[in-house]
C-alpha cells in the first residue's frame, strides 16, 4: 500500500493504488471509483449527524 505522507493529496494517493482487476470489463479507473465511494460514505455520514442533532 502506498505511503499517505508521500501523496500531498487523497487524489494521488488513490492514483498510486495498484490496480488489481483484470482489464476485461473495466469502464472506469479504479482510483475514481474509490474516490467516489469515500465521498459517498462521508456525504451519508454527514446526513446522520445532521439528522440526530
Amino acid at each position: 500500500m502506498p505511503q499517505l505522507s508521500a501523496s500531498p493529496n487523497l487524489i494521488s494517493f488513490l492514483q498510486a493504488m495498484p490496480e488489481r482487476r483484470k482489464r476485461r470489463g473495466v469502464l472506469y479507473p479504479q482510483w475514481l471509483l474509490l474516490l467516489m465511494a469515500i465521498l459517498h460514505i462521508d456525504y451519508f455520514a454527514e446526513g446522520l449527524r445532521l439528522q440526530w442533532l
